[in-house]
């Protein structure tokens, strides 16, 4: 599979819609010379009469994608402490005590590195099969 393509930048944006305000050709010839798809020059239109511009607009990620070395190391120390922690537990931990906001994937990956795994916890049904106190306990 190719790479994708790099985000078509401002300044070719505002070229393409001042060269459609100047009737400079159709939608599909300014698409094709600048070299993108007749729909998305409908969608720089779409968003310049929603918006009042055409720029791009950035994404932004609610969480980070790595949690930082110095909250990892707290979180590695909790989990040792407490393996039976649930992943909700410590996430909500962590933005009470750290007010770092992370995803649960990501806790589940430190656990993981770790080599912790967490047993059922009495009366919680796994694939279909009750676990007593009694089996966890002899695990």
């Amino acid at each position: 599979m190719g790479r994708a393509k790099p985000p078509i930048t401002n300044d070719v944006r505002r070229l393409f819609l001042a060269a459609y305000d100047r009737k400079a050709g159709t939608l599909r010839d300014l698409a094709g010379i600048f070299q993108f798809s007749e729909a998305f020059g409908n969608k720089l239109l779409r968003q310049r009469r929603a918006n009042g511009h055409a720029d791009r607009i950035e994404q932004r990620r609610r969480t980070p994608r790595r949690l930082p070395l110095k909250h990892r190391v707290v979180l590695e120390h909790w989990i040792k402490e407490d393996p039976q922690q649930t992943l909700t537990e410590l996430k909500d931990r962590l933005l009470k005590e750290r007010g770092v906001e992370i995803s649960v994937p990501q806790i589940s990956r430190v656990r993981k590195a770790l080599g912790v795994r967490i047993k059922p916890r009495p009366g919680v049904v796994i694939g279909g099969a009750h676990h007593s106190a009694e089996k966890v306990a002899s695990r």
